[in-house]
């Protein structure tokens, strides 16, 4: 019998030290498996020398021998465990003596964003967004023709009253104003500690309008980088961030001193978010907040000669959401852009995606903690000063798209999240022909 309890005691501590140094069950304390109690018998290494304590649990020192779910003869016995399971078979066994413990159910796989997927992993994605689908349209004052001078008149024929000069329809140019970003760009739900790069290109942008009216420009492109900064406070409940663009615009053009590539700082935005509910259990959030976009870039789009840009303070009020269910999660923004002029369009903006991980790393410290791709839908709704065909009219600038974004999520280290995605319009006027973007997040 003693001879037994030593070959059994030996692999028995090994287990109990493995199962307490595995990087999983500290990851996460609530999943461990409790490893099964082991008696200590007199003479054994590490037992207490006879007569210390009171001796409970030892036989003849006064207590008797526990009927533990994991040792070889229970009360009754046998070798299982009281719910008829054998401790070989155990979360954190090693029944092959191969070094490889068992897993048991409850081991939930790390995500390498602060914790397990269960409590705070999903939501943590910030949506890849659209751009603003918001243009300028401008008219060149060109004469068309010229008035003749007077002739001689003839006896009894009226003269002719001079042509007044006109201004000529291909003088018109439609001219991008991607200027304020939308609350849904590079920007999640749940309040977060991060600084963040985007990087979006714009291929092609008005090209679709520019050949209706006959525009002066053509081949226009917009490379966007923005910078961005977010702190949480309120025990991670709210948060405070500030973001700015640096635009970069490319463009051809007939017209004298017009086309070429030009470089500026964009607009500045402050955003606050506060989270009024959240289950991080199950990974669930509500939150409401303000983004307020002030006019500190340049009167001229990107700094380029002719692409006028709305300078105006705006408020986006907005509501997000983040609702997660397994693998998968559900995030989106509804919000309400308010320029301050009344000339400018108030948008309301609609916003959804979704995600799925299909992989997850199973312990912390893997560079590719998760990969997660993902599905956007916006559409853009503006409430006034709609229309685009009326070039007489500055003020119907703005018209409905529906953006659609596809993309995947990177969990890199632990802490860095890489974003790659691309934008496609369905609707017309297409405001671009397509979007790439870049994002990457380092949580801090």
């Amino acid at each position: 019998m003693r001879r037994r309890f030593h070959q059994w005691l030996a692999p028995g501590l090994c287990v109990v030290a493995l199962t307490s140094a595995h990087p999983t069950f500290a990851q996460n304390p609530a999943s461990q498996a409790t490893p099964q109690s082991v008696p200590v018998l007199p003479g054994d290494v590490g037992a207490p020398s006879p007569g210390a304590g009171t001796g409970a649990g030892i036989p003849g020192q006064g207590g008797a021998a526990p009927a533990s779910a994991g040792t070889p003869e229970n009360a009754n016995g046998s070798d299982s465990a009281a719910d008829g399971t054998s401790p070989l078979t155990q979360p954190g066994a090693d029944p092959a003596g191969t070094g490889v413990l068992n897993e048991g159910p409850d081991v939930t796989a790390f995500t390498g964003l602060g914790g397990t997927v269960g409590d705070t992993g999903n939501g943590f994605f910030g949506m890849i967004g659209d751009g603003s689908p918001t243009s300028r349209v401008r008219t060149f004052a060109r004469p068309g023709n010229v008035p003749s001078p007077p002739g001689i008149p003839n006896p009894g024929v009226p003269p002719t009253p001079p042509r007044i000069p006109r201004v000529g329809t291909n003088a018109v140019a439609i001219l991008p104003s991607i200027q304020q970003l939308k609350i849904s760009e590079n920007q999640s739900p749940r309040p977060q500690d991060r600084i963040y790069f985007s990087f979006n290109s714009f291929n092609d942008v008005n090209g679709t309008l520019n050949d209706r009216f006959g525009s002066q420009f053509s081949g226009v492109n917009i490379y966007r980088y923005v910078l961005g900064l977010e702190k949480t406070f309120f025990e991670g409940r709210g948060s405070a961030g500030l973001r700015i663009p640096i635009h970069n615009l490319s463009s051809q053009s007939t017209l004298p001193g017009f086309g070429g590539t030009s470089t500026s700082a964009g607009d500045l935005a402050a955003i606050f978010k506060y989270a009024f509910w959240d289950d991080r259990d199950a990974g669930n959030l509500m939150s409401a907040g303000l983004m307020v976009s002030m006019p500190t870039g340049p009167g001229n789009f990107a700094g380029a000669k002719g692409f006028v840009s709305p300078r105006n303070t705006a408020l986006t009020p907005f509501i997000g959401y983040v609702f997660s269910r397994g693998d998968f999660y559900l995030q989106g923004f509804t919000s309400l852009e308010v320029p301050l002029d009344q000339n400018e369009a108030t948008i309301l903006y609609n916003d959804l995606g979704v995600g799925y991980f299909v992989y997850k790393a199973a312990e912390p410290g893997q560079f590719l903690s998760a990969i997660a791709p993902t599905f956007e839908v916006h559409v853009n709704t503006p409430l006034n000063n709609r229309g685009f065909y009326n070039i007489q009219d500055l003020t119907t600038n703005t018209y409905d798209a529906v953006n659609l974004t596809s993309g995947c999520n990177f969990i890199l280290g632990g802490r860095g999240v890489l974003t790659l995605g691309v934008v496609t319009p369905v609707t017309g006027p297409r405001p671009f022909d397509i979007e790439s973007v870049a994002q990457f997040n380092l949580r801090f």
